[in-house]
């Protein structure tokens, strides 16, 4: 023991050095397509991570559900080193998609998506506890889609579309709906941001136009702006902090007149303040469709912005020359100006995307899918078992950027 033991420390010194013993990737899915949707980091800093699955779910490899529905969701919760705590699955017979999840001050979990009730899709929210076990279901009465939920103390609000109109609904403690609150005419209201604590902001699309706009606890409007110089546009992920606002999406360019369109649907970045006055806004993407997905705050007046970038684009100005495959992952590091410090793109044959990041303590976390194989860098990398997964990864946001 006495020369093995240095050895075993030398060993793991060493793999320490070429990959962080914090950093890990996972592969999740099965032999059909499936998705991580959206990601959240709870107040232990447990990972909670969820999606969409086919036929059957696996994590690393090994089972964990089979399919009730034509789509089911799944919600994993896993600890700051990667070891899966549980997993749940949920879901009814027909289809069903997830589009967030976020969890309190207690870590109690919220999803929201839209499911199937007697041949009509309809918004749901459920909440769980940290064990993941359901708390209660909210399940609304007229078609309907949901997207995002915010949590206060003794309310929570949900973004969505309610019968075509970009609508928030308010539910009590007892997940019991109090209050139903529409922008006039059609639209999605697709997430939330905090101002103040008095205030939040909502982002999607209303009337074809880009959506941003400031309301206050009692859903009343302080503010409100459409991106009107970009044409129809949808806002997809916006961050709100003590300096302004980072907002992006995409410009439906099937319609847009827009100047600086380069192709089909452009991806587009725009920085605001916090009376919604734009400072700066730059379009991003190839000839064919591109999007900006999430957006996240890594430190003060830097953040990292999530593209779904197609083939040959040009990403804040720098050309990625990405051909390998139709949807590439591409990963900006900005400043508050919106100005490049640093990018990586993640390619491969097939397609692959992140859907949703998320940032704690020097680490990036992403969630997303892939097709064939996945290769963030040397020491994370997994391959699908046929038709495309989900994935969630940790790294160091160094590391990453290298």
């Amino acid at each position: 023991m006495k020369l093995i033991l240095p050895f075993l420390l030398i060993s793991i010194s060493v793999f320490c050095q070429k990959q962080s013993c914090n950093s890990f990737i996972h592969n999740i899915g099965g032999t059909d397509f499936d998705e991580v949707y959206s990601i959240f980091l709870d107040n232990d800093k447990n990972l909670i991570t969820a999606g969409v699955f086919h036929n059957e779910l696996k994590w690393n490899g090994k089972a964990q559900f089979s399919a009730k529905g034509k789509t089911d969701l799944f919600v994993l919760k896993s600890n700051i080193q990667g070891g899966k705590i549980w997993s749940v699955q949920l879901g009814s017979t027909g289809n069903d998609w997830i589009y967030s999840i976020k969890s309190d001050s207690l870590n109690n979990i919220f999803i929201v998506g839209q499911t199937a009730v007697k041949n009509l899709d309809v918004g749901f929210i459920t909440k769980l506890d940290v064990d993941g076990n359901i708390i209660w279901k909210y399940k609304h009465d007229s078609s309907s889609e949901f997207f995002d939920i915010l949590q206060t103390a003794n309310k929570t609000f949900c973004s969505g579309t309610i019968n075509g109109k970009a609508s928030i609904i308010t539910l009590n403690k007892k997940g019991v709906k109090i209050n139903e609150f529409h922008f006039p005419g059609e639209g999605i209201i697709r997430g939330f941001s905090l101002g103040d604590k008095s205030s939040f902001y909502v982002f999607g699309i209303n009337n074809q136009n880009a959506l941003i706009a400031k309301l206050s606890s009692e859903l009343k409007i302080q503010t409100k702006s459409t991106l009107s110089k970009l044409g129809p546009a949808i806002i997809l992920s916006l961050i709100a902090d003590e300096i302004g606002i980072i907002a992006g999406g995409q410009i439906l360019n099937y319609q847009s007149n827009f100047k600086n369109k380069i192709g089909k649907e452009d991806a587009f970045v725009t920085s605001l303040s916090h009376d919604l006055k734009i400072k700066n806004t730059v379009v991003n993407g190839s000839k064919e469709k591109d999007w900006t997905r999430s957006i996240c705050r890594v430190n003060k007046g830097q953040y990292v912005i999530s593209t779904i970038a197609n083939k040959n684009s040009t990403i804040f100005d720098l050309d990625i020359k990405n051909s390998k495959g139709n949807y590439d992952i591409s990963l900006s590091l900005v400043d508050e100006h919106l100005n490049l410090i640093s990018h990586k793109t993640i390619e491969s044959a097939l397609e692959e995307g992140v859907n949703s990041l998320q940032f704690s303590a020097g680490n990036i976390y992403m969630g997303g899918w892939f097709q064939g194989s996945l290769l963030i860098n040397d020491t994370l990398s997994i391959k699908d078992n046929k038709n495309g997964n989900g994935f969630v990864v940790k790294c160091d946001l160094k590391d990453l950027f290298k």
